[in-house]
């Protein structure tokens, strides 16, 4: 009985076993599958960018394919794709490249002027005879057009997986066909193990420079303070006019009326920005996200300018035009963070959060020029100019002032790829105010 039970566990465990592994290859090959539909999808992606002319994003979704298989026939289409893309960029080094990479991994591949650019041809043929690899026969190149300008997709041979270890080269296989190629055919050159996706992805890109050029304001929310600086301004020019009319005419018997003044005054904020920023991109092209250090210069202008009119207890009364300007020039170290929307397309939306810090100092100047009217006389022409520092202000008024301010950056913007690392750039956003920013950015 003991016998007997144990060759039914045995039988039962190996039953067990086949079914496991079984399904393990079950799913083995639906993953394989999946994953050869994906990279269809993803070709097919890259064929349509190719088709528009946008050959840029062609690129990138050719690299995103050839991270989808391990098939010598696929990474032939992949790099014919990256041959022809580079060809139209005109980015002669990167075409002649990937013309190399197709013929490591498939020495036969033909291509006809019938179907592509003489140019094209020239170089693809000077490539093959570079690397010693003949031509086939004129009865074997492939006569199939493919659609629009679209990189061949059918190959010739079904060529064995390369092995996962760099072999010595070897002879390629005899390729199938109906008839016996002659003898040249069958010792072309050796085929090369196909490259890693690592040695296919485009080289460089961890790094971005960038000038940058802005305008500043806060007069998007002035409604929110502009009739209180309004007011103050309006007290301390009547209040300087007064004290110079006091010193010029009547010493201290000059005594404005509270209540019988009028003001016209309007608010104004603006200040040019410009910088220099380094972008470093972790993942290099295929990466989002990236953190970016700037130095910029800003002039930041508040003034406030119009008419007063201050009426006087003897009857007499001043007007005037006058104009109060507070100016600070200051340098900022910035860091921000920036995500990038579609990566890899050539139009790039993007969010970016950064803080920085800078020293803090601003001039305060006052003007006024206008006419006094005393009760009998003729009319006098007075003007004043006063030049303060915040500093001083703040002294005179019992507040204190901090020696450097915090600046918040919030912003979104689009980036354009113009040609091959260059793009221009475009953003709106808050910068301790608001800012409209463009800037011209080069990445290698």
């Amino acid at each position: 009985m003991t016998m007997k039970h144990t060759r039914r566990k045995l039988v039962a465990g190996l039953a067990i076993l086949a079914f496991l592994m079984c399904s393990a290859a079950r799913l083995r090959a639906q993953a394989s599958q999946d994953q050869k539909t994906q990279f269809e999808e993803v070709l097919g992606q890259a064929e349509k960018q190719f088709n528009s002319g946008n050959y840029r994003s062609a690129t990138e979704r050719y690299f995103a394919a050839a991270k989808l298989t391990q098939d010598r026939s696929d990474y032939s289409r992949v790099y014919f794709g990256l041959a022809l893309s580079y060809f139209y960029l005109k980015d002669t080094a990167q075409c002649e490249r990937y013309i190399k990479m197709v013929l490591e991994v498939d020495p036969r591949k033909e291509v006809s002027a019938v179907f592509y650019p003489i140019s094209f041809v020239q170089v693809f043929e000077r490539i093959r005879n570079e690397m010693n690899i003949p031509a086939l026969p004129p009865r074997e190149v492939e006569q199939v057009k493919p659609e629009n300008k679209v990189p061949e997709t059918k190959q010739p041979e079904e060529v064995k997986a390369p092995p996962e270890t760099p072999p010595e080269k070897k002879p390629a296989a005899e390729p199938a066909a109906t008839t016996t190629a002659p003898a040249a055919t069958q010792n072309a050159a050796p085929a090369a193990m196909v490259p890693t996706v690592a040695a296919i992805e485009r080289p460089g890109g961890h790094f971005e420079v960038a000038a940058l050029v802005s305008s500043w304001s806060v007069n998007l929310i002035k409604g929110l303070f502009e009739s209180s600086i309004a007011d103050k301004f309006s007290v301390e020019m009547r209040k300087v006019m007064t004290n110079d009319l006091r010193d010029k005419y009547y010493h201290f018997s000059l005594v404005p009326l509270a209540d019988q003044y009028s003001q016209n005054l309007a608010f104004d904020s603006s200040g040019p920005n410009y910088g220099l920023e380094i972008r470093y991109y972790s993942k290099g092209w295929a990466g989002s996200f990236s953190v970016g250090l700037s130095f910029e210069q800003t002039s930041m202008k508040l003034a406030v300018t119009g008419t007063v009119t201050q009426d006087y207890t003897d009857g007499s009364s001043a007007t005037s035009t006058v104009a109060g300007t507070a100016t600070a020039s200051v340098f900022s170290t910035n860091i921000n963070f920036r995500w990038d929307i579609l990566p890899s397309s050539r139009v790039t939306p993007y969010f970016i959060l950064g803080f920085g810090w800078a020293p803090f100092k601003a001039d305060v100047t006052e003007t006024y020029t206008g006419t006094f009217s005393p009760v009998s006389g003729s009319q006098q022409s007075i003007q004043g100019t006063t030049v303060k520092s915040l500093v001083d202000i703040a002294t005179e008024n019992n507040f204190t002032l901090p020696d450097a301010i915090l600046i918040v950056h919030l912003g979104f913007g689009i980036k354009v790829n113009i040609v091959y690392g260059l793009s221009g750039i475009a953003e709106a956003g808050l910068w301790d105010g608001f800012l409209l920013r463009f800037s011209v950015a080069y990445r290698f």
